[in-house]
């Protein structure tokens, strides 16, 4: 749905919003090494956005990723953290990309070795190198929309690029999407392999589409999977135990990317982060100020496997109630409790299966104290059914 020309004040426009949210402000960032990010850098930073640059009006290219990438709030691959000791929460990263992802090009940097991108859940900044550019945009329409398509149901899958199955391409993880070109055959056997269409990026950086191949027996659907509660479960569970990565770091999944990659296999697209993926669907009932019994009064009112739960910074989804307790599957870092000399955190850093109990102990009180949106995720009567 993008369109085709951007003028220079819609990209500033979107560049300001970038910096209002992320860049300098009265909180000391840290980087790297563990000092503080200076006047110095923040100066460079915003020159680095090469805003000078932009054409009063602008072609938008269109490409697909060509390799897993991250994309970034900035042109930068250096961090910036609230503390020292937080390392692995880099307020810069905003998410990964898998391969094959269309987006759109806003502009490049002068030394075009970053482009400004618009994903389908996302916008940021990313390296040129990790993009395979199409000529027109009908050449990336068509691979979005082709109307046979293969979604990764599995947590990760290997595309390998060769039909012996011998040389990995890439790993694809659950939600990817791919131009479904052919179907194994009824005799199983080393031959049997799905065909996809993939991207490939030429030494000048433009597209190419070529075959890629998965086994037979790797964990795909050919199109989107029935939108079920015994889907959904199935599909959550898949991921449980996977570790916890802020911004997709190191593989890991964020809470939020463990509900997109979730209602992706079903067709259902989520925004990328927690607060405006808790405003997607049908709520419930006001939160707001409600009591605690209030609160399991609603959730008594929710379709288990198809409501997220949201508290400021977090996300989860609902599994429902048993023996009075309320339960949740999600991708969380770690927990504050009581201890000894105070309060204490207890990591997790993983998926995993919790009453919402979790935190009671803790100064920052418990998950359903803290809960301020419910939210049930489609309309169809069918998602209440096995």
């Amino acid at each position: 749905d993008l369109k085709e020309a951007w003028s220079r004040q819609e990209i500033l426009a979107l560049l300001k919003e970038d910096w209002e949210n992320f860049g300098k402000n009265e909180e000391v960032r840290y980087g790297k090494s563990g000092t503080p990010l200076r006047e110095i850098f923040w100066n460079k930073l915003r020159n680095d956005l090469d805003q000078d640059f932009i054409q009063e009006s602008n072609r938008m290219f269109f490409a697909l990723i060509a390799r897993r990438t991250d994309i970034r709030v900035f042109p930068t691959n250096e961090p910036s953290m609230r503390s020292p000791d937080q390392q692995e929460f880099d307020l810069f990263q905003q998410s990964s990309i898998s391969p094959g992802s269309p987006v759109g090009i806003y502009y490049f940097t002068q030394d075009k070795k970053w482009a400004y991108i618009q994903a389908p859940f996302i916008r940021g900044w990313i390296h040129t190198h990790d993009l395979a550019i199409a000529k027109e945009k009908s050449e990336i329409a068509n691979y979005a929309e082709a109307k046979d398509r293969l979604v990764v149901t599995g947590d990760v899958v290997t595309v390998f690029d060769d039909p012996s199955l011998r040389k990995p391409a890439f790993t694809a993880q659950m939600g990817d999407i791919f131009p479904l070109l052919g179907v194994p055959g009824r005799r199983e056997g080393p031959q049997s392999f799905y065909v996809i269409q993939i991207g490939e990026r030429e030494d000048n950086g433009a597209l190419t589409l070529r075959k890629g191949y998965l086994r037979a027996s790797e964990d795909v659907h050919r199109g989107f999977l029935p939108y079920t509660q015994e889907n959904v479960a199935r599909q959550a569970f898949k991921m449980l135990h996977h570790p916890y990565g802020w911004g997709d770091r190191h593989g890991g999944r964020d809470c939020s990317r463990f509900i997109l990659d979730l209602f992706r296999t079903f067709g259902i697209l989520m925004p990328r982060n927690s607060k405006e993926q808790a405003r997607v669907g049908t709520d419930t009932g006001s939160v707001d100020g409600a009591s605690t019994q209030q609160k399991q009064k609603l959730l008594g009112r929710s379709i288990p496997l198809a409501t997220t739960l949201r508290l400021p910074g977090h996300i989860m989804l609902y599994l429902g109630e048993d023996r009075g307790r309320h339960y949740a599957i999600h991708s969380i870092w770690a927990v504050q409790e009581s201890g000894k000399n105070g309060a204490a955190v207890r990591n997790i850093r993983r998926v995993v299966v919790s009453d919402l109990s979790l935190g009671a102990e803790g100064p920052n009180r418990s998950l359903l104290d803290r809960i301020t949106n419910i939210r049930i995720i489609g309309s169809n009567p069918g998602i209440q059914g096995k």
